[in-house]
């Protein structure tokens, strides 16, 4: 298994911040919907403001902020009209300002309101980097997938005859995953300024697999360049829209994997790949996040791992996404308060509800889309008040 979260994060829960995308659009009204880039925009035309977004929530008290680099990736860049070496640069970018909001953090904090802040480096799902953004249904063209995307029926696995193909796309999957961490690991300033890499909205188990054989060759990239590079935790956080895996079942047209396969398949120690520091859950809806949690932990009791991993949830604020009008719609009349509120309220739940659970090793918890430094200040006063401003 990677190393230990706590390694880093000595105390539990950790507070990490909420969906920087929505709280760039939001807060600080950057238009970033329009570009494939997503919030790595503000990198290049507005570094200032990420700073100061990234500020905001380390003033509301969130110990883990994540970089601005979830769609980054070499097709991204340059379907915005970017060359190698410039997005190379634009990604090492994200991280260095990520820490420099910390820097400003730590030497205007008050004594009382200082913590230790650590940095995770954000990566999205291969489906983030496609035009048509597909990290929600895991429809990925070859070799990544079966087919390209198409109008009609798609599909998201293989055909127990297609054992060669499915392989063929976990290394194609792989190498993708691997050439981006690849773009930090090579700089010693960038990798030593990353506490923690964080997998997010991954949507295939053969994903999964992918990212765990990407990190075997990062760790295989340390051992062998001898520059006393140092390893560091990561995680992987599937993504569960109405509460369903996105992956279907080649055996049984439309049955989708339950998410105690999904569980499995990132944490069982089978020998050969890399087991992750921990597993988790990100941009779905809070009611099944709630319906969710029990059963990971189920899954992570039967596993008997080694080492305990940490559980990571990142929920979704409780608006919908309308990918045609590319704009948040309301789901219900309650106030923004309200919904506040009540988020915050089942995030404590969760915390509570895993206490006392033998298999796991600590809990991080975050928002996602339409969560703001707002609700990550009420979180901490909840369960973090040492540190709440």
């Amino acid at each position: 298994m990677a190393p230990l979260l706590s390694k880093i994060f000595p105390r539990t829960p950790v507070i990490s911040d909420g969906g920087l995308g929505t709280t760039l659009e939001n807060d600080f009204h950057v238009d970033i919907s329009n570009t494939p880039l997503w919030s790595s925009r503000a990198v290049v035309e507005q570094p200032d403001v990420m700073i100061q977004a990234h500020l905001a929530f380390l003033r509301a008290g969130a110990q883990l902020i994540l970089t601005s680099t979830y769609q980054s990736s070499f097709s991204t860049f340059y379907r915005s009209g970017y060359k190698k070496d410039e997005a190379i640069a634009i990604m090492r970018k994200s991280v260095q300002l990520a820490n420099e909001a910390r820097k400003i953090f730590i030497d205007s904090a008050r004594p009382a309101g200082s913590h230790d802040v650590r940095i995770g480096l954000s990566l999205g799902a291969f489906g983030a980097s496609l035009g048509i953004a597909h990290e929600f249904d895991g429809y990925y063209p070859p070799p990544y997938g079966p087919r390209a995307y198409t109008e009609g029926d798609n599909l998201n696995s293989y055909s127990p005859d297609e054992t060669e193909q499915e392989q063929a796309s976990v290394d194609a999957l792989a190498l993708f995953h691997f050439e981006r961490v690849e773009v930090f690991l090579s700089d010693r300033e960038t990798w030593g300024q990353i506490d923690c890499l964080a997998f997010e909205t991954i949507p295939l188990v053969r994903e999964i697999r992918a990212i765990r054989k990407a990190m075997g060759m990062v760790e295989a990239r340390i051992t062998q360049d001898g520059l006393g590079l140092e390893s560091k935790p990561w995680w992987i956080e599937a993504v569960f829209p109405d509460g369903v895996y996105p992956e279907t079942l080649p055996r049984a047209e439309g049955t989708r994997l339950g998410v105690a396969d999904v569980a499995a398949a990132a944490l069982r120690d089978d020998g050969l790949l890399p087991a992750p520091s921990g597993f988790g859950i990100n941009c779905t809806a809070m009611e099944h996040v709630r319906a969710l949690v029990p059963q990971v932990t189920n899954t992570v009791k039967e596993l008997h791992l080694p080492q305990k991993p940490w559980l990571v949830v990142y929920p979704n604020g409780g608006d919908v996404y309308d990918a045609v009008t590319q704009t948040w719609m309301t789901s219900d009349t309650r106030s923004v308060i309200e919904k506040r509120e009540e988020w915050v309220q089942n995030m404590e739940c969760i915390v509570k509800d895993i206490e006392g659970e033998v298999p796991w090793g600590g809990i991080i918890v975050g928002g996602c889309c339409r969560t703001n430094h707002e609700d990550v200040e009420r979180l901490c006063s909840i369960l973090k008040p040492e540190i709440t401003p």
